[in-house]
């Protein structure tokens, strides 16, 4: 460079002034392009984790049962969501009241705009359910259907929702 500068020292000048810019222009370029992927890689890597984490929370608390997801898969881009290996064990926590080898969801880009779930489609496979007479007219599932008969909040409009495919 020294040897070009004692030759053409414009040249030299007006190379540094190029350069600038052209770096600039790449470093914002890059910064955006990562700030735009990273709710991607967020929703695809860590997301699953926390739905799961939630799932069980929450579906335990609401069923007062212990609740159980073996994998979550989301695909942000299609809006499509599977549980796999999903369970219910029963009241005293030893065996499995409800399991559900594959859940999936499937929901329609219209959900966002109606801010109400359009689902396109929604799978079960294989699900099992295990239900006991406990004598008496009793069954091992009264705990559950008294969690879910009991009204927390008063009753408002039915929630809105469309349901395009139901596969069992």
């Amino acid at each position: 460079m020294a040897a070009l500068h004692r030759f053409h020292p414009k040249l030299l000048d007006s190379l540094k002034d190029y350069r600038l810019p052209m770096l600039m222009r790449d470093v914002s370029a890059g910064v955006t392009v990562g700030v735009l992927a990273l709710p991607l890689v967020f929703w695809w890597a860590g997301l699953p984790p926390l739905l799961k984490w939630q799932l069980e929370r929450q579906a335990g608390a609401a069923l007062g049962r212990q609740v159980s997801v073996e994998r979550v898969e989301l695909k942000p881009w299609s809006l499509e969501l599977e549980l796999h290996g999903l369970r219910l064990l029963d009241a005293q926590g030893q065996g499995d009241q409800f399991t559900l080898e594959r859940l999936y969801l499937d929901l329609d880009a219209r959900s966002l705009l109606r801010l109400a779930p359009v689902l396109d489609a929604l799978e079960f496979d294989r699900p099992h359910f295990r239900l006991r007479h406990l004598g008496g007219g009793r069954y091992d599932i009264d705990d559950l259907i008294a969690r879910l008969l009991k009204p927390e909040q008063p009753a408002s409009e039915l929630p809105r929702f469309a349901l395009f495919q139901l596969q069992l």
